[in-house]
């Protein structure tokens, strides 16, 4: 008898430990909240996301310097940036592992002007669920999560995307 319930106990226990890991790395789906952290930006300043872009839709470019689609979006993305801005949009990049200087020399050279923050250690990234680079995450104006694309995207079809994701 206490072999049956010491097998039970057991079963029992790690059945719980697996639901909860399972719900611990549960991938990001569309209508999650976005997950929240904080990350410094290129000047040092902290910020805290999803929260600082609520009211806003917000796109989240995971990137780093060695991803040669990360940098050829960009001026397309600055583009975007400049023409939505005022309709609500947010692009937010978020580099992943580099340095301050090396990101801050890259954005200056890029002439971007949309908020660049800084994950060195990937936690964000992790929260996210980013797999590769570059990779997009819509957060709704409501800090839940609309959309997420992996790799490059040509600005024309990222517009059309942006415009359906503002009037929703």
């Amino acid at each position: 008898m206490r072999f049956v319930l010491f097998t039970l106990s057991a079963v029992l226990i790690v059945a719980l430990v697996l639901q909860g890991c399972s719900e611990m790395f549960r991938p990001l789906r569309t209508g999650d909240p976005a997950p929240q952290g904080t990350l410094p930006d290129v000047q040092g300043k902290q910020v805290v996301i999803p929260d600082a872009y609520q009211g806003r839709l917000a796109v989240f470019l995971f990137w780093e310097k060695d991803c040669p689609y990360c940098a050829s979006e960009m001026p397309a993305l600055e583009q975007l940036y400049q023409n939505y801005s005022g309709k609500g949009l947010t692009i937010v990049a978020v580099n992943v592992g580099n340095t301050r200087d090396e990101v801050d020399r890259i954005a200056r050279d890029k002439g971007i002007t949309f908020p660049v923050l800084l994950d060195r250690e990937r936690g964000i990234s992790r929260m996210y669920g980013v797999i590769a680079l570059p990779m997009m995450i819509f957060v709704s104006r409501d800090s839940r999560i609309s959309r997420k694309i992996l790799g490059g995207m040509d600005s024309a079809a990222l517009e059309k995307i942006i415009d359906s994701a503002l009037s929703e």
